[in-house]
């Protein structure tokens, strides 16, 4: 069987890195054993510790909240570690040095499937991380599959310089429709955009990964999921509060909210995230898996403009035909039916989930028949 690393952002304590590195593993199996480089980037891993220390004054407020919220913060670190060794399959730890020192022996090296690609996200010094580009591989095949850099425009440096490692790629698909776009002109040779690994494992499939078979609820309510909550989203929160008279639980690790919610989830493991949006009977989110949950499981959802990243959100509605879904002023959501029919969106899931696979195919069968012809 061919041995996969695959490298991503695994262990950053929030759900979508956690999440998406299951669900990769899960794509990839298909095409042979997989095991996720345990990189530790010092960047990255501060989520994962209980006091995120930094000289910067933004950081001394986080610790600051850190520390207002220590319970709540220790109890879901431990559910995210819980995840991780349960569910991931990783390699012995390695530092940046170590990698490109260590003697790795893997048929295929496949970076992708998060923001690995954004220097916001990835460094705190706005700079691509060359671990991300597999630039520590010496021998073996290289394939980008989903890749992101999410609403990030590279300078004109960065560009050629990410130009540069991706010559060294055999196979290379991303994750967003504007990402290609950019690197089909910088690359000059066709990038496919390929669904975020999340939707690619339906609901049962979910359910069943996670070990929640029927997934259970009580009441009826509204779930409440967001990123760095404006005003518009709290406004579109109550607007939905009230016209549909269900209670509302928020998943959310400030301390505070500025909305008013009936439950205020700050610790919910990945799996609990799961088993609410698979229960919830509306979503109000802002948040790119947020939107994608709430599709993949066919519940009935708005996505409010977020102040980041609204690209990744709109090019994926765009693609299953729910842009309407979309909030970008009150009155959007005013307009809008809160019902949702999922025919057509789930049938182009279904139709992308199976294009997906066959361009994975041709990444490791165009590899494997390069490899033997020369």
């Amino acid at each position: 069987m061919k041995k996969i690393a695959l490298v991503t952002i695994h262990n950053a304590g929030n759900y979508g890195a956690s999440l998406q590195a299951f669900a990769s593993q899960e794509v990839l199996s298909r095409f042979g054993a997989v095991e996720i480089i345990d990189y530790r980037s010092d960047y990255l891993s501060i989520n994962t510790k209980l006091f995120r220390f930094s000289f910067k004054f933004r950081a001394m407020l986080r610790v600051g909240k850190d520390v207002f919220r220590f319970f709540n913060r220790r109890r879901i670190l431990g559910k995210f570690n819980d995840f991780t060794r349960s569910k991931l399959c990783l390699s012995a730890p390695y530092t940046t040095k170590e990698l490109y020192s260590a003697t790795l022996d893997y048929d295929y090296y496949v970076s992708g499937s998060d923001q690995i690609w954004n220097p916001t996200i990835v460094s705190e010094v706005d700079a691509l991380d060359p671990i991300f580009l597999l630039d520590f591989v010496e021998s073996g095949r290289k394939v980008s599959y989903a890749s992101s850099a999410g609403s990030y425009v590279f300078t004109a440096e960065k560009a050629n310089l990410i130009s540069a490692y991706l010559s060294t790629y055999h196979a290379i698909s991303v994750r967003e429709k504007t990402l290609s776009d950019r690197l089909e002109s910088l690359l000059g040779f066709d990038v496919p955009s390929v669904l975020d690994p999340t939707l690619m494992l339906t609901k049962h499939e979910w359910l069943r990964a996670m070990s929640l078979g029927q997934a259970q609820k009580k009441n009826p309510f509204i779930l409440v999921y967001a990123l760095k909550p404006d005003r518009l989203f709290c406004d579109v929160v109550g607007y939905i509060s009230a016209k549909l008279g269900l209670e509302v639980i928020t998943i959310d690790q400030s301390p505070f909210l500025k909305f008013k919610s009936d439950q205020h989830i700050k610790d919910a493991g990945p799996e609990q995230y799961i088993n609410y949006f698979a229960t919830a009977d509306f979503v109000v989110t802002n948040s790119f898996h947020g939107t994608v949950f709430s599709t993949n499981f066919n519940i009935p959802f708005v996505s409010v403009k977020p102040i980041h990243g609204q690209n990744r959100i709109t090019d994926f509605l765009k693609l299953v035909g729910l842009s309407e879904r979309f909030i970008q002023d009150i009155r959007d959501v005013e307009k809008i039916s809160l019902d949702v029919s999922f025919l057509n969106s789930d049938c182009a899931l279904g139709n992308e989930r199976a294009r997906c696979y066959q361009v994975l195919d041709g990444f490791f069968n165009t590899v494997e028949k390069n490899s033997h012809d020369c």
